[in-house]
């Protein structure tokens, strides 16, 4: 298991006597990645899941959540739409893994690399 280090002023409930509060273990996304939910910082995430779209046909806001650990890919995906990256939407109703419907999910898909520009 990865460990964070929290401010002790900070714990978060489940925090151990030292402060340090357990994470997720690593999930294999591909045979050559791994998220590591320890380094969870903007860039990780926008790496993250470029290299998930050029590896995949396709990335929905329930694998980003559920399998890499991006609550939120929506402005993740914008950052990499400003740098030049070419992805598309599509809404489809999705289900998750507790059987859930969410309807008007995104799709994201990476039709070309970086513009020349």
């Amino acid at each position: 298991m990865g460990r964070i280090i929290l401010d002790k002023k900070k714990t978060m409930p489940g925090a151990d006597d030292t402060g340090t509060y357990k994470v997720f273990e690593a999930e294999t996304i591909s045979a050559d990645f791994t998220t590591n939910l320890a380094t969870n910082s903007t860039a990780n995430q926008c790496l993250r899941i470029l290299r998930y779209l050029q590896k995949n046909c396709c990335l929905t806001t329930i694998t980003a959540r559920e399998k890499m650990g991006i609550m939120a890919p929506a402005p993740r995906i914008q950052e990499l739409r400003e740098q030049g990256y070419i992805i598309i939407t599509n809404r489809l109703t999705l289900t998750d893994a507790l059987g859930v419907h969410h309807p008007r999910s995104a799709e994201y898909v990476l039709l070309s690399l970086q513009q020349e520009g």
